[in-house]
């Protein structure tokens, strides 16, 4: 019988397992990939990372895979575009977990991967369009896929999401933060914060509001800083009030000197967080003035240190708040 009676077997399916195949051999060994093998909607894997230990440490990301043989990326100006269907792209800005777009040179046996947080971000009005059927990502040699920066890449992304969701509310954080400090830094130190009595917070009958409120902006910048990647040196509140005890009567209570410590240390870690939330904005701005445009302004503003000023000096910032 002639080969010309017999199936053949497409070029471009030869191709997909090619990519597969250099995908799993490019992946940490002790990595998962699970390949979703029934209706694909647009998502070819999923990715479980590792740790060096071996551990299931629970943190998943999501591939759409796509092969090429004719890609020129081994070269020093090489690019490849890879359209993908508006549709699929909208999927993946809704997915649960953070997608990755990755490419597969089958020829020169190279593997490079975009995020889709991030590429969206950083161009939002080419990418979030309702107008057209298809999108183009374009592929270069610094997109080339290593294990350690997809995993960087990964966190990013997850942390990209939560800002979305909580940096708009900086704004807010900052006017409390002001507000608290107009009321109560440098007052006399030797004054117990809010009279008599160790704070308690399981108490609920209105007594310690001063000190609940540093708490509270303790925690919340806290868990901004965390998020925009400041690092976290300031003492905790107990340590400010422990350290603080220059007399053995204080005890555990707060004085007015502590508490003017503590604000001198969320003062200069605000500052920190400014520094990040410009960062952060000038590379996604046109996303940023999209979905939070006061953010924006916020940003641009002259957000000084409120312990470098002069008495003076502070009232024309808080009269801005009033």
């Amino acid at each position: 019988m002639s080969d010309s009676w017999l199936p053949n077997r497409h070029s471009s399916h030869i191709v997909d397992t090619q990519a597969k195949n250099i995908l799993r051999i490019t992946l940490p060994q002790e990595w998962l990939l699970r390949e979703l093998s029934e209706n694909d909607y647009g998502i070819d894997f999923l990715l479980e990372f590792v740790s060096s230990k071996n551990r299931i440490i629970g943190q998943i990301a999501a591939i759409q895979l796509k092969g090429t043989a004719s890609s020129n990326l081994n070269e020093d100006d090489g690019r490849h575009n890879v359209a993908v269907r508006t549709k699929a792209l909208n999927m993946w800005l809704g997915y649960e977990v953070p997608v990755f777009l990755i490419l597969v040179d089958a020829s020169a046996k190279q593997v490079y991967s975009k995020s889709i947080e991030h590429e969206t971000r950083k161009a939002p009005f080419r990418y979030k369009r309702t107008d057209i059927e298809k999108v183009t990502f374009t592929f270069s040699s610094c997109d080339q896929l290593e294990p350690a920066g997809l995993t960087h890449q990964y966190l990013y992304a997850k942390r990209l999401r939560q800002l979305d969701h909580e940096l708009p509310s900086l704004p807010s954080l900052h006017k409390d933060f002001h507000r608290l400090f107009d009321e109560r830094y440098g007052r006399d130190g030797h004054m117990a914060v809010d009279g008599d009595g160790s704070y308690d917070p399981s108490r609920s009958h209105g007594e310690h509001k001063y000190e609940r409120q540093i708490r509270s902006l303790y925690n919340r910048v806290h868990r901004v800083s965390t998020l925009l990647a400041v690092e976290w040196d300031v003492p905790t509140i107990d340590e400010i009030v422990s350290n603080g005890a220059c007399y053995s009567k204080w005890g555990s209570e707060m004085y007015e000197a502590q508490f003017s410590v503590a604000m001198s240390h969320l003062d200069a870690k605000m500052q920190q967080v400014y520094v990040k939330l410009r960062e952060l904005i000038a590379c996604y701005r046109e996303h940023w003035m999209h979905t939070a445009p006061e953010l924006v302004s916020f940003a641009d503003s002259a957000l000084p240190a409120l312990t470098e000023l002069t008495w003076q000096e502070r009232q024309a910032v808080f009269e801005d708040l009033r």
